[in-house]
């Protein structure tokens, strides 16, 4: 859904200067009265629209850590379909080509809105007003969706505890639908991909001294994190976003099996393994397909995961590759990865 490494790196280069309790405690600040209602319009029309993907998209190796945005699936992605502002305010920054731009607006002091790969119309630039339901820009064919998100520098996220790692797209990412006034918020709802109550997903993870969440290999920098070189030093335990009962290993690199991965059966939730767990084993399979939406998996076991928190913010991570692989204790393969 991503084009990968050159737009990444120009957007971080940029941006960078149990369970129940749990989600509450990182659903993070509700939106203001005032912005309440604020989107009159959909970005794209939603009869374009085959369904919205919720928040915790994770695919590899671009977007191995949750996004805290959504997207608009297309019905027919050559189609060019107009994209429209959703709200009122100024164009406060572009990026592209990519091969195409991502474009964002200022709504007020707190709230901004973005989307991505869409080509501009013409006139649409740095400093632009433009009106809720003006057509900004039209999708550009290079991908399945329209991205869409949100931004809330109010919102106070407790699900990422190293907060030098993340760039303020990551940190202030907000669940957009909820800014949309009835009825069309309801029929946007309706459209969304997500197997559960709560239909705006989830990206933060971290739990403190547990397992859930997104670690990095020991001495990976924190203020480079998101940079493309360090994509493959990236690794979460986290759950699917439109399944959100599914557990899944995003594994970007440097440890065997670079893929998104969904685990045996019965494994444990990563949001209960703690210090006082010991070592435990996560056998591993192919997620079909290999993004984070849907619940399906391999019947073949693609290898064996082992891995051990050391200390709150410190985890031991080993792989064995293979179907009949086992893994019973820690060799010198084995990789330290922290928060």
């Amino acid at each position: 859904m991503r084009d990968p490494a050159q737009h990444a790196r120009h957007r971080a280069s940029l941006l960078m200067p149990l369970l129940a309790a749990w989600t509450a405690a990182c659903e993070g600040t509700p939106v203001a009265p005032s912005d309440a209602g604020l989107f009159t319009f959909s970005p794209v029309a939603l009869v374009a629209v085959d369904t919205i993907n919720p928040l915790g998209h994770m695919t590899t190796p671009f977007n191995v850590l949750p996004q805290g945005r959504i997207y608009f699936v297309l019905r027919n992605r050559s189609a060019m379909n107009p994209v429209v502002a959703p709200a009122s305010g100024t164009v406060t920054w572009m990026l592209g080509p990519k091969p195409d731009y991502r474009v964002e607006v200022q709504v007020s002091p707190t709230l901004k809105w973005y989307v991505d790969h869409v080509l501009p119309e013409p006139g649409i630039a740095v400093g632009v007003t433009v009106a809720a339901g003006q057509t900004v820009a039209r999708h550009s064919g290079a991908t399945c969706c329209v991205d869409f998100g949100v931004l809330n520098t109010q919102l106070v996220l407790a699900g990422y505890l190293e907060r030098g790692r993340y760039s303020p797209e990551t940190l202030h990412a907000d669940a957009p639908l909820k800014y949309f006034a009835e009825p069309l918020r309801g029929e946007m709802y309706a459209r969304v991909n997500r197997f559960a109550g709560d239909r705006d997903g989830k990206h933060d993870f971290d739990v403190a001294g547990r397992l859930s969440g997104n670690w990095f290999l020991a001495g990976t920098p924190v203020a480079g994190s998101l940079l493309p070189e360090n994509w493959a030093r990236q690794l979460a335990f986290a759950y699917s976003n439109t399944h959100p009962a599914t557990v899944l290993i995003s594994v970007g690199g440097t440890l065997p099996l670079q893929n998104l991965l969904a685990v045996h059966d019965g494994a444990p939730d990563p949001v209960t393994v703690s210090e006082s767990s010991g070592a435990v084993t996560y056998r591993l399979y192919q997620k079909s397909p290999p993004v984070s939406e849907g619940n399906l998996k391999g019947s073949t076991p693609l290898g064996v995961m082992l891995v051990q928190l050391i200390a709150p913010d410190r985890i031991r991570v080993e792989i064995a590759v293979g179907a009949a692989a086992t893994l019973t204790s820690f060799s010198d393969a084995a990789l330290v990865y922290t928060r």
